[in-house]
């Protein structure tokens, strides 16, 4: 999952926060929350 929130992270050019990340990980299948989408992008 933490190579999923950095390869979204590189192609956003840094511009996703926490609740945009979120979502595109639900989209691609992850169950996750916001939450533990913050913690893995620290």
């Amino acid at each position: 999952m933490l190579a999923h929130v950095r390869s979204a992270f590189a192609l956003s050019n840094g511009t996703y926060g926490s609740p945009r990340m979120t979502r595109e990980l639900q989209d691609e299948g992850f169950a996750i929350g916001r939450r533990r989408t913050a913690w893995l992008m620290r």
